[in-house]
C-alpha cells in the first residue's frame, strides 16, 4: 500500500513539474516573441504599402487578394489574412479596393499580417501613426493575431 502511494505521489509530482515547465515555456516564448515583434514593428522601414481587393471581412480581420504580396513573401498565395489595428469601426465592404500598409512577414503559424494604415478611394480610414501605436500596444500586452 505504501509503495502504491509513493508511486501515485511521484507521478503527481512529475505531472505538476511538466505542467509548470509547459506554462513557463509558454510565458517565456510569448515574451521572446513580443520583444522580437516590437523591434521589427518599431522600425518604419519594415513597412510596405500594397493595394488589393477585400475578399472577406470579419470585424478587424480581413482577407485581401493582393498580387504584390508575392514580391515580399514568395510562398504566400495572393490571398492573405490581415488584422486591421484600428479602434474605430471602418466602412469596408467585400470588393473594396484598398491601399494598406503592413509588415510583409509571417512570424508564426497562423499569423495575420498587421494593417497599420488603410485608404479607400483616396480617403484615409486608418492613419499610420495610430495603427502602428495600436499594433505595438497589442504586442506589448502579448495579444497576437
Amino acid at each position: 500500500m505504501k509503495k502504491t502511494l509513493k508511486i501515485v505521489l511521484l507521478i503527481s509530482l512529475v505531472l505538476f513539474c511538466l505542467s509548470f515547465i509547459f506554462f513557463l515555456s509558454r510565458v517565456l516564448s510569448d515574451e521572446l516573441l513580443s520583444k522580437r515583434l516590437i523591434k521589427i514593428y518599431s522600425e518604419d522601414q519594415n513597412y510596405v504599402t500594397l493595394c488589393g481587393e477585400i475578399i472577406i471581412i470579419e470585424e478587424n480581420k480581413v482577407e485581401i487578394k493582393c498580387e504584390g504580396l508575392k514580391e515580399y513573401i514568395p510562398y504566400q498565395s495572393e490571398y492573405c489574412s490581415y488584422h486591421i489595428y484600428s479602434n474605430a469601426a471602418l466602412n469596408l465592404a467585400i470588393g473594396d479596393i484598398v491601399n494598406f500598409t503592413t509588415v510583409p512577414h509571417h512570424y508564426y503559424d497562423g499569423h495575420d499580417l498587421p494593417i497599420v494604415e488603410l485608404c479607400k478611394q483616396n480617403i484615409i480610414l486608418l492613419q499610420f501613426d495610430e495603427g502602428k501605436k495600436n499594433l505595438l500596444e497589442c504586442v506589448n500586452k502579448h495579444i497576437f493575431y
